[in-house]
C-alpha cells in the first residue's frame, strides 16, 4: 500500500471512530474509569494533606474551597479522592455542597487512577445521614481485632478485654469493621449476656453513623 493511500485510510477509520464516539457520548468527552459509588468524608485536599489526623475547625475547609483548593473524599478504609466536575465547566461545589464541608457525603461518579492519585468525575453528591443498619458477624474486643486479626483467641480472652476497659465490635462476612457503642448515655452496653457472646456470632441493630473513616453503631439491640 502506498504510503499517501495509507494516510488516508488511517484518516477515514480516526474520523469513523470520532463519529461513533460523538454519537455515544453526545459529544461530550467521557472519562475512561469506573462508575463507583462512596461514602467518606467531605474535605478540602489542603486539610486532608496537612494534617489527615487532626479535625478542622469550623468552616476551615468551606473557606479553602472557596479559596480554590479542590474538595476530596475520604473514605472509611483512609483511600482519599480528588473530586473533578463531571462536565466540563458545569460547577462541582454548589453552596449546598459546601455547607456540607467536613461531614459525610455520598458521592456518584467515574473513578480515574493516574499517576498515584484517584479522582472521581463527579455524577452526584448527597449528604449521608446516620441509617438504622441490621449487622450480623463476628463479635469480639476491638483489642484482639487490630493486634491480630487472622488469629482466632483462646475462649475468654474478648471478655476479659472487654471486662477491662477494651470496646467491642463487630466485624461481617465481608470484613467490614463496626466499632459498638451504646444507644443510649449511660445505659451499659456490654450486659453479662452479651459479653458470654463474644467470640462468637451476634445480630446487632442500630444507628450506624461514619466519623472520620470510623464505623460505629450505636447499638438498640443485640442477639446470638
Amino acid at each position: 500500500m502506498k504510503k499517501a493511500t495509507f494516510i488516508a485510510a488511517c484518516g477515514v477509520l480516526v474520523a469513523g471512530m470520532c463519529l461513533v464516539l460523538g454519537a455515544s457520548t453526545g459529544g461530550k468527552a467521557v472519562p475512561q474509569g469506573r462508575e463507583v459509588t462512596l461514602t467518606g468524608k467531605l474535605s478540602c485536599t489542603f486539610c486532608s494533606m496537612a494534617h489527615p489526623d487532626t479535625p478542622c475547625p469550623p468552616g476551615c475547609c468551606a473557606k479553602c474551597v472557596k479559596a480554590g483548593d479542590p474538595p476530596s473524599l475520604t473514605d472509611a478504609a483512609g483511600n482519599m479522592y480528588i473530586l473533578l466536575t463531571g462536565e466540563m465547566a458545569k460547577p462541582l461545589m454548589t453552596p449546598q455542597r459546601i455547607e456540607w464541608l467536613g461531614g459525610q457525603a455520598t458521592v456518584k461518579g467515574i473513578m480515574v487512577q493516574r499517576n498515584g492519585m484517584n479522582a472521581i468525575f463527579v455524577e452526584s453528591m448527597e449528604k449521608a445521614e446516620a441509617k438504622h443498619v441490621t449487622v450480623r458477624g463476628k463479635l469480639h474486643c476491638t483489642f484482639c481485632t487490630l493486634a491480630h486479626p487472622d488469629t482466632p483467641c483462646p475462649p475468654g480472652c474478648c471478655a476479659k478485654c472487654v471486662k477491662a476497659g477494651d470496646p467491642p465490635s463487630l466485624t461481617d462476612a465481608s470484613g467490614n469493621f463496626y466499632l459498638l457503642l451504646t444507644g443510649e448515655m449511660a445505659t451499659p452496653l456490654m450486659t453479662p449476656e452479651r459479653i458470654e457472646m463474644l467470640g462468637g456470632q451476634a445480630t446487632v441493630k442500630g444507628l450506624l453513623v461514619n466519623q472520620n473513616g470510623i464505623n460505629a453503631i450505636f447499638v438498640e439491640s443485640m442477639q446470638k
